[in-house]
């Protein structure tokens, strides 16, 4: 429906009972404070919540060492960015909150964002990383220069480093020249991740 690659793989979820059959803050080894998940920004520290120094080594623990990816799926599963939003309220890196009408000029109720080019954009708010953001397509690679200059739009370390790591950036402008090696490769890399939340023992109580 946003016009992204179809996915060959499985799909649902796992239902819980209740929140004591969740992942809880410490569920990943090494990582403080979260689920292993990439942060916004270093802290004040000025390290991030795996301890890494820098945006890239950051991103390579949570999804390299941890995951089992490689520096091409990093790139391609960062691209899943070209949709979707970030909230104050959730990672503080946006100045914008929920429902918030006077929010980025992309992501208010006049927009249109979507694939179809109708209008309807769901709860309005928060800044996104892309002007379409409910259109996957490669615009995260070819428009970040964009993004990183203009106010109303994302860019994050995590993101930034992408096209400025030597190993890193020679899959962002091979993404940013070939919309369809970023398609095929993003849905390999989805996959394999899909195929990664399966590999846990669930315990009693979880129903699939």
């Amino acid at each position: 429906m946003a016009g992204g690659p179809v996915i060959k793989m499985k799909y649902g979820r796992v239902s819980v009972t209740g929140p004591e059959q969740c992942a809880g803050p410490q569920s990943r080894q090494g990582f403080k404070g979260n689920a292993g998940l990439p942060d916004a920004a270093p802290g004040a520290d000025g390290t991030f919540g795996c301890g890494a120094k820098t945006p890239e080594e950051h991103l390579r623990n949570v999804f390299g060492k941890k995951m089992g990816f490689t520096d091409q799926d990093i790139v391609a599963l960062s691209g899943a960015h070209t949709i979707g939003r970030v909230f104050k309220e959730r990672s503080g890196a946006c100045p914008f909150g929920y429902g918030e009408q006077a929010a980025s000029k992309y992501t208010k109720g006049s927009c249109i964002v979507r694939k179809d080019k109708k209008s309807g954009c769901g709860m309005v708010g928060g800044a996104a990383w892309t002007k379409n953001w409910l259109t996957f397509d490669n615009s995260y690679y070819t428009d970040y220069k964009q993004a990183m200059d203009d106010d109303d739009l994302m860019w994050l370390p995590t993101d930034a480093c992408l096209h400025e790591d030597p190993e890193f950036k020679k899959f962002f402008y091979k993404y940013a020249g070939d919309q369809a090696a970023f398609f095929q490769d993003y849905a390999s890399a989805h996959k394999k991740l899909s195929e990664l939340g399966c590999k846990f023992d669930p315990p009693a109580g979880f129903q699939i």
